[in-house]
Order: C-alpha cells, then sequence, then structure tokens
C-alpha cells in the first residue's frame, strides 16, 4: 500500500496518465486491497472520498477508486457503494467530454457487474437514476471513451425496467454506428460493442410463460428488422450481378431508423463503400443479437437468419472481377471483408445452437452443431426458437 501511495502522490502527473493500465493491472494482480490491513484499508477510502468531494483532485480521486473498487472488501464496498454510484452517475452526467469520463465508466461498470451481492445498491439502480445514465452514456463518443458503451450494456442489464422508457432513442443512437467505417482502428470494437448494447435494449415483457414467449417473439421481429436490412444493402451493392439463386425474403425495415446515406455521401464510390460498411457493420450486430446472454431465447425462422451468410457466401470475387464497371470491381475487393464477416455470424449461430443443445441434453458440441447443420439444411421448419 505504501508503494502505491507513493506512486498516486509523488509522481508526475503525465507518466499517471501514460501508465493508469498499468498500475492497475499491477493492483489487481497484487491483490492488493484483497489482502489489506482494515485500518490502512479504511484510511485509504477515506483518502478516495476526500480527493471526490474536490474538484481539483476528483479525476485522481476517480483513478484512485477504480483500483480500488474491483478488490474492495465487502464491507467497505457494502457501506460505500451506494454513493460512489450517485457520485459516478453525477460524473458520466456532468462530464461527457472530459477527463473524468473514462473512471467513472469503468467504476460504475464494476459496480453493476457485482450488483447481485449488494442490496443496497439494487435500490438506488432501480430508481430514475439508472434511466439519466443510460442516455447520458449513449450520448457520449464511444471513440473518444470506449467505457461508455461496456457501461451502457451493464445499465441496461442491471435496469431494463427503467430503461424501457427510452428503448427507441438508445436503438436510434446505437444503429448510428451501422455506419462506422470498417478497417479504422478502435472501430472494429466500437461496432460491436454498440451491437452488444443493441441486442440488449430492454424490450416489454419480462418473465416466463407467455410473457418470455412474447419478448422472444418481439427480439425476433427486431432481428428480422436487421435481416432485411442486410438483404436490402446486397440488392443494391449486387445490382446487376447474376446470382445462383434468389433469396425472397423481406426488404422493408420500417423499424430501423437510419440516417439516409444522402446525407453522409454523394460520390458514387464513397456511397458503395458506405453501402459495404453498413452491410459489414449489420452482420456485426446481427451477430451480438444472436450470442449476447441478454437474449435467452429469439424466435426467428431459420433459414431467414442463414440466408443473409448464404447469399453472401455464394458470391465470388472472380466473378465480381469479371464485371467492368467500378461499383463491382470495388465490391470484389472488399468481398473477403465481407466474406470474413458473414463466417463469424454463422459461427455465432451454430455455437449458440450448440451450446443451448448441449445445455439441455448434454450432448457434445460437434455433435450439437452437427445437428443444427441438418436443421438448417435438411427440414423445411417455418418458425423455430433460436434457444
Amino acid at each position: 500500500m505504501e508503494v502505491y501511495h507513493n506512486i498516486w502522490w509523488n509522481s508526475d502527473k503525465t507518466q499517471l496518465d501514460k501508465h493508469s493500465q498499468l498500475i492497475s493491472q499491477s493492483v489487481i494482480n497484487l491483490g492488493l486491497f484483497q489482502h489489506e490491513d482494515e485500518r490502512l484499508l479504511k484510511n485509504h477510502v477515506g483518502e478516495v472520498n476526500s480527493l471526490l468531494n474536490n474538484p481539483k483532485t476528483r479525476e485522481r480521486g476517480l483513478r484512485l477508486l477504480g483500483d480500488l473498487v474491483p478488490q474492495c472488501a465487502r464491507q467497505v464496498l457494502t457501506e460505500q457503494c451506494e454513493r460512489w454510484f450517485k457520485f459516478c452517475c453525477d460524473a458520466v452526467g456532468a462530464g461527457r467530454k472530459t477527463r473524468n469520463l473514462s473512471p467513472a465508466c469503468q467504476v460504475l461498470t464494476a459496480l453493476l457487474k457485482d450488483l447481485p451481492s449488494l442490496p443496497e445498491l439494487q435500490r438506488c439502480v432501480a430508481s430514475k437514476l439508472s434511466a439519466a445514465l443510460a442516455l447520458d452514456l449513449s450520448a457520449a463518443d464511444p471513440v473518444r471513451c470506449p467505457a461508455t458503451l461496456e457501461c451502457l450494456y451493464e445499465c441496461l442489464r442491471a435496469a431494463p425496467a427503467q430503461c424501457l422508457q427510452h428503448k427507441k432513442i438508445l436503438e436510434e443512437r446505437m444503429l448510428h454506428h451501422l455506419d462506422d467505417p470498417i478497417g479504422v482502428p478502435g472501430l472494429g470494437g466500437v461496432t460491436q460493442r454498440a451491437g452488444g448494447v443493441f441486442a440488449a435494449v430492454p424490450l416489454p415483457g419480462v418473465g416466463g410463460g407467455k410473457v418470455g414467449q412474447s419478448r422472444a417473439e418481439a427480439r425476433g421481429r427486431q432481428l428480422s428488422q436487421l435481416l432485411a436490412l442486410a438483404h436490402s444493402l446486397m440488392d443494391t451493392l449486387l445490382d446487376g450481378v447474376v446470382e445462383k439463386e434468389s433469396h425472397p425474403h423481406p426488404r422493408e425495415h420500417p423499424a430501423l431508423h437510419l440516417r439516409p446515406l444522402q446525407t453522409l455521401t454523394q460520390d458514387p464510390v464513397s456511397t458503395r463503400l458506405a453501402l459495404t460498411a453498413r452491410l459489414h457493420n449489420t452482420l456485426t450486430f446481427v451477430a451480438q443479437m444472436i450470442s449476447d446472454p441478454a437474449n435467452p431465447a429469439i424466435t426467428i425462422t431459420p433459414d431467414h437468419l442463414l440466408s443473409v451468410p448464404f447469399r453472401l457466401l455464394q458470391v465470388e470475387a472472380a466473378v465480381l472481377g469479371s464485371y467492368k464497371s467500378q461499383e463491382h470491381q470495388l465490391l470484389a475487393f472488399l468481398l473477403p471483408s465481407l466474406h470474413h464477416q458473414a463466417m463469424l455470424l454463422l459461427r455465432h449461430a451454430i455455437t449458440r445452437r450448440a451450446d443451448r443443445s448441449r445445455e439441455k441434453e448434454r450432448r457434445h458440441p460437434i455433435q450439437a452443431a452437427t445437428e443444427l447443420l441438418g436443421w438448417c439444411f435438411f427440414t423445411d421448419i417455418k418458425s423455430a426458437s433460436l434457444e
């Protein structure tokens, strides 16, 4: 504890900023606060609270709190969790463009993950505070602060009833990430996390029985909208290309409020790039929705789900390369990335089905995956639950 104290109180601020992740990892590896003397730990908590109460030292206090919370003794956490949660919520609301945002989100994420064992905090999370927090997090820039999306995901899982009133605006803000460019360092993770948040946006109805079935059907309709968007995008990108088979699936997606591509770019080549990026990210959102633990069951027609990756994988780069138009040449260049994303989607579908089958009947994962392929290719199922 003495070494840790000297690092934070005597080191240059720029060095602390540069090596904060290394310091936090060392705290975790040492189990520093798990094995600390009760008196010293109490003094440290008092120092952290003093730093938090002073606007000039608040940033340092949040960083220290980020190290403390994941290993905090249960008694101390029980006493302080409600205070820290409210403080960090205020920091997020007031600091979407400040340096306090990231450490505040990290503390909130750690507290929300530990929520089942903190009844005092459960009452706080069940208040209106969670809905306001979700809106603040969704409005932040996740490129500058990726921790906001992870925190938002945990907030939606912890307080679905409170966040339900903001369902529409949360969905719209996450759907903006369908237009994130492909290949920008760091943005791939942002798009994936945004897809996870979109998959966890609360829907009406909780529990089992008819309510649980209704919720699974509602999530299935949401997934169907994404699949319809993917087919619509492929119709445009593959215009003029002779496909091996037709895909008579819905193309309308009125529930997805997307920005018109015309507002993003007017150049034909740039428009094609934007279409490809939107398709790539749509596949990411679909994969996140079918694999996210927030969705224990999704009612979807199997051939509708699998038609998107199969249709894309049937397009060959060599065939596209034989077309002379600039649009087709560009798509041929980008096709390997789309194929990779389609394969990831298939992997998520197979893993999801195999895991659920193994849980129910304790079958080997390879056997369950093989049965899924038979279920996909050799049956005529008009409706099924992906569970």
